[in-house]
């Protein structure tokens, strides 16, 4: 059942040592558990009386969500505040009727929620409002508390951007009649593949960590495929950007870019320019005559752009390394999600990274928070 990932490379790329050889991967990491607690009746009964359901947080709070949404057809009914920008604000403000906010941070300290859940409150009130928070402690589950909201809880052994199994994800996709338990199932089973086979992880590594590749390329066809590529950059970006205890700095710059509209402005660099980055098309599937215009176009335009990299695999000295995942439905975003989940914790191990947390993040929030007292007084 593991993802099935193509994968278009020089043969020098290739493995070519027995599965005995290769490190194991072992799902050491809590996320890999992939137990979850029932969705309590008095938030299931919100979610489904609610006329607009918003989703207000930022970074690894948002995008494993999106990452698991974004392919069922429900998920254009979510609105997302993720950004003090006043214009974005008012914009989803301007469309709600009857709302239910659901705040999810893992602690509430991130300046950019504080200064959110003011307005709405401010706004809207106190009592429409879900916080989605760490199971014990925290800012945002103390005000939970004391203000007697709807709650449900983060795991506190889990860091944001691996968030992607909770119960709240849980609530969304059973509100709209999706069985969580098969996507747990599948999720566990496909977990049980790679600890027997660390192949296509050890694959994946050659591909966007050899020595030639400086930049890796998310390229996203169609927004049912953006909240992937944007969790893929960030949980890259996030888990690997790193100094080591050795004092070494690892990490490789990724890139998302939404087709068909870079094809416009950055393909030609990509075709012709230094020939450094390794590419990842997020894609539908192949698409019969009989769907639509604007179905068929952006196949065909993915298509098109993936086989003129396709060309040039054969020549080491003018080929990128290729890889393409068909992401139309959940349960293959269920089975990407798994695998890079795996890979991170396979490459933490096999080059020493701490993977698991961000130092570099929590010391600009912190500066944020001062910034913020200043400027108030």
């Amino acid at each position: 059942m593991q993802h099935r990932i193509t994968v278009d490379c020089h043969p020098a790329l290739g493995i070519n040592r027995p599965e005995k050889e290769l490190q194991k991967f072992q799902a050491l990491h809590p996320m890999f558990s992939y137990q979850v607690e029932e969705v309590p009746e008095s938030v299931a009964k919100a979610l489904k009386a609610a006329k607009e359901i918003v989703i207000v947080g930022l970074g690894g709070s948002v995008l494993p969500l999106r990452a698991l949404l974004d392919l069922h057809p429900r998920s254009q009914d979510l609105l997302y505040l993720d950004s003090v920008d006043p214009r974005r604000v008012e914009k989803v403000f301007n469309q709600l009727r009857d709302p239910l906010f659901c705040v999810v941070s893992k602690s509430g300290e991130t300046l950019e929620i504080q200064i959110l859940l003011a307005e709405i409150l401010k706004r809207f009130g106190d009592n429409k409002i879900l916080a989605v928070t760490d199971s014990k402690s925290g800012k945002l589950r103390a005000l939970a508390t004391e203000k007697k909201w709807l709650s449900l809880s983060i795991p506190s052994e889990l860091g944001g951007r691996f968030t992607h199994f909770t119960v709240f994800h849980r609530a969304l996709l059973e509100n709209w009649g999706v069985s969580f338990e098969a996507l747990l199932m599948r999720a566990r089973s496909q977990i049980e593949e790679l600890k027997n086979s660390s192949q296509s992880l050890e694959l994946l590594k050659r591909m966007l960590f050899n020595e030639g590749v400086s930049h890796h390329i998310f390229w996203h066809y169609g927004q049912a495929r953006e909240g992937m590529a944007l969790w893929m950059q960030q949980v890259l970006a996030e888990s690997l950007g790193k100094t080591r205890a050795d004092g070494q700095r690892f990490g490789i710059l990724p890139t998302v870019l939404e087709g068909p509209q870079a094809q416009h402005f950055v393909l030609q660099l990509l075709m012709d320019g230094p020939q450094n980055s390794a590419l990842w098309f997020l894609e539908p599937s192949a698409v019969q005559k009989t769907e639509s215009a604007l179905e068929r176009g952006l196949w065909v335009l993915a298509e098109s752009t993936k086989q003129s990299f396709l060309e040039r695999v054969p020549n080491p000295k003018l080929s990128q390394s290729v890889i393409s995942s068909s992401l139309t439905s959940i349960e293959d975003a269920v089975d990407l999600i798994v695998l890079i989940q795996a890979f991170i914790e396979y490459l933490a191990d096999d080059f020493n990274i701490p993977a698991f947390d961000q130092p570099g993040v929590e010391r600009g929030k912190t500066i944020a928070r001062e910034l913020w007292s200043k400027s108030k007084k």
